[in-house]
C-alpha cells in the first residue's frame, strides 16, 4: 500500500513506470515553486520599470520646457535691455541739443535783462551780458525777485552785486589812512540805502543782506552773508578744502572793516557799547559752514561753464531764502540746476510782466534733483 500523501507536496507520475506512482523528491518541487514567484517579480518589476521610464520621460519633458522658457525670457532681457541702452542714447543726444537751444536762450535771456537794466537807469550795466559778473549780477536780480514775490521765503533779505564788492576792495587802501573817504563814495551808500539796484531795498528794512563776492582771486565765487542785528559776515564756500579758511578770512578783511563804518556812516549802527576798539569796529567773521561742495575746480560764472562755484552761490542764496539750507542736497546735478537757472531767468526777465504788476507771487524756483 502506498504511503498517503501530503497535500502541501506536490507529486508527479514517472512515465517510465508503468507500475504504482513513486512519490515526487522534496527539493525538486521546492524550487518549481520558487521559480515561478521569480518569474512573477520579474514581470513586477518590469511593469514598474515601464512606469518609473513613463516619469522620467515627463520630469525631462518638463526641465525641456522650463529650459526653453527660460531661454525665451532671458532673450526678453536681452531685448529690453538693448532697447533702454538705445533710448538713453537717444535721451543723451536730446539732452545735447536743448544744451545748445538752451545756450541760445540764455544769451537772449541776458541781453533782456541788461537792456531792462538800462531802461530803469542802471547805466553801468547796459548791452549784452558779456561777463562773469554781469552773469552774476542777473541771477542775483532772480534773487531779489524771489525776496519780493516768491512764494514761502523765510527771510526779510535784498542783496548786493558784484559791483558793491569791487568798490569795497578798491576803496579799502584809502579807507585804511582815511575811514572818511566813506562820505564820498555815494555809489557804496546808495546800495545801502536800496536806491541804485533794481528791486532792493534800505538795509534798514531787512535782517541780512546777500552778498556775491569774490575774495580770494578773480575766478572763485562765494556767497557772503551779513547779518544786520548779529552784526556777523558768514562766508558760504563751496571749495572749503581748496581755500581754507585762514585764506578766505585774509580775502574778506576788507568787508570786515569797510561794511561797519559805512553802516555807522549813513546812522543804521551806533558805536558797540561792548567794543574798546574805536573806529576799528570789525564785523565778526563765520566760517567753515557744512555745505555742499562743488565737485569741479573754480571757474568764472558762465551760466554754462565747467565751473560750478557761481551755480552753487546762486542755490545758497536760494535756499538761506527760504530759511531751508539743510535740506539742501549735498551731491546734486550741477548741469540740470545750472539748465533750470537758465530757465528761470528767462522766464522771469521781467517781473513785471511776470507777475501782472507784482500782485501776484512768483511760483517755482531753481529745482535740484
Amino acid at each position: 500500500m502506498d504511503p498517503p500523501m501530503e497535500p502541501d507536496k506536490m507529486y508527479v507520475e514517472s512515465p517510465k513506470d508503468e507500475g504504482a506512482s513513486t512519490h515526487m523528491s522534496t527539493p525538486h518541487a521546492v524550487y518549481t515553486v520558487d521559480f515561478k514567484l521569480l518569474k512573477h517579480d520579474v514581470t513586477d518589476l518590469r511593469n514598474k520599470n515601464t512606469e518609473l521610464s513613463v516619469k522620467i520621460d515627463d520630469v525631462r519633458k518638463q526641465l525641456l520646457s522650463i529650459k526653453a522658457d527660460s531661454s525665451h525670457k532671458l532673450n526678453i532681457v536681452v531685448r529690453v535691455q538693448e532697447n533702454i541702452r538705445t533710448d538713453m542714447l537717444e535721451i543723451k543726444s536730446d539732452l545735447k541739443f536743448l544744451s545748445d537751444s538752451m545756450t541760445t536762450m540764455v544769451t537772449s535771456s541776458m541781453d533782456q535783462i541788461m537792456d531792462m537794466y538800462k531802461e530803469i537807469g542802471e547805466s553801468k550795466c547796459t548791452g549784452a551780458a558779456s561777463n562773469p559778473e554781469e552773469h552774476m549780477d542777473s541771477c542775483f536780480y532772480y534773487i531779489r525777485q524771489l525776496t519780493l514775490y516768491g512764494e514761502n521765503v523765510k527771510n526779510k533779505v535784498t542783496t548786493t552785486d558784484s559791483h558793491f564788492q569791487a568798490v569795497i576792495k578798491h576803496v579799502y587802501p584809502r579807507f585804511k589812512n582815511d575811514p572818511n573817504v566813506l562820505l564820498t563814495d555815494t555809489w557804496l551808500i546808495n546800495d545801502v540805502t536800496g536806491v541804485r539796484l533794481p528791486l532792493s531795498c534800505p538795509w534798514s528794512e531787512v535782517d541780512r543782506v546777500l552778498m556775491p563776492i569774490l575774495p580770494t582771486n578773480k575766478a572763485h565765487w562765494m556767497l557772503a552773508i551779513l547779518d544786520i542785528k548779529e552784526r556777523t559776515m558768514s562766508i558760504f564756500n563751496s571749495t572749503r578744502w581748496t581755500y581754507l579758511n585762514l585764506r578766505v578770512h585774509a580775502g574778506v578783511e576788507p568787508f570786515l572793516r569797510v561794511i561797519p563804518h559805512l553802516m555807522r556812516v549813513i546812522g543804521l549802527w551806533t558805536k558797540d557799547p561792548d567794543n574798546d576798539e574805536g573806529d576799528s569796529m570789525e564785523l565778526r567773521i563765520v566760517l567753515g559752514y557744512d555745505v555742499p561742495q562743488q565737485q569741479n575746480g573754480y571757474g568764472t560764472f558762465y551760466i554754462f561753464s565747467n565751473h560750478d562755484c557761481g551755480i552753487f552761490v546762486i542755490k545758497y542764496a536760494e535756499y538761506i531764502l527760504h530759511d531751508d539750507l539743510e535740506s539742501m542736497p549735498k551731491v546734486f546735478d550741477a548741469a540740470r540746476a545750472r539748465l533750470d537757472i537758465a530757465a528761470q531767468l528767462y522766464k522771469y526777465r521781467d517781473i513785471k510782466k511776470a507777475t501782472k504788476g507784482g500782485n501776484e507771487k512768483v511760483k517755482g524756483g531753481i529745482v535740484i534733483e
